[in-house]
């Protein structure tokens, strides 16, 4: 049994001005002119744009895989991992480009709730006492979440949430001893497939980062060592 539950806070902040620039009047100007716009970042510059988001990440899951040997030589491994996931949380978006979309302030609320079965399997040989043969396949994930941008210009749109990416994995090899086990050489192939992964990209604007799930990816080789 496993149980889990992160909570996650980011901020980023892109502001305007330094020692050489007083900024702190020209907010004192803006705040009489315009109260209320929040313009005004922790170090006491102005916030050209802020990002901060605050997210709680819990998991609970069940693993559970049995082993049976057949004919002393062959055994077989069944197995996987029952989980359900829960993300949630806000990302608030502030400072003078939010103006672009009308308000001083944009919130982003979402929540992802996703539930799976990830399975595993192996297949064993042991050809002699110091050479093992194996296949195993098993699949794996990547929780999905809130996102953590928010698009600046009103015309674009960003999802609110990014979404588990999941990966199989194939593999076979031999595992080998040799010379009273003074020399070991394994040889591995493999195959994976991995499915709308979560992808980092730039908005139009090129400001703000956000995730999507796009697409995927094959991946196939062999190690050895």
């Amino acid at each position: 049994l496993y149980w889990s539950r992160q909570m996650v806070s980011d901020r980023l902040d892109i502001t305007l001005g330094n020692a050489a620039i007083p900024t702190g009047e020209i907010l004192g100007i803006v705040n009489q002119l315009v109260p209320g716009l929040g313009l005004e970042a922790p170090d006491g510059t102005i916030d050209l744009l802020s990002s901060q988001s605050r997210v709680t990440v819990k998991e609970a899951a069940l693993f559970a895989d049995v082993t049976r040997r057949f004919w002393q030589r062959l055994e077989l491994t069944l197995g996987g991992r029952l989980y359900k996931t829960s993300s949630g949380g806000t990302n608030d978006l502030g400072g003078a480009l939010t103006l672009l979309r009308g308000s001083t302030t944009v919130v982003d609320q979402a929540i992802v709730d996703e539930k799976a079965f990830n399975p595993h399997a192996s297949l064993l040989l042991h050809i002699t006492p110091d050479i093992l043969a194996y296949a195993a396949t098993a699949k794996g994930f990547r929780v999905g979440g809130v996102q953590s941008g928010a698009a600046l210009l009103p015309t674009e749109q960003i999802p609110a949430e990014f979404h588990s990416d999941t990966i199989w994995n194939y593999e076979t090899g031999l595992r080998t001893q040799w010379f009273h086990r003074q020399l070991h050489l394994d040889l591995t192939g493999f195959l994976e497939r991995w499915k709308q992964p979560q992808y980092l990209q730039p908005d139009s604007t090129g400001l703000i980062n956000f995730i999507s799930n796009v697409g995927g990816v094959k991946s196939e080789g062999g190690e050895a060592s």
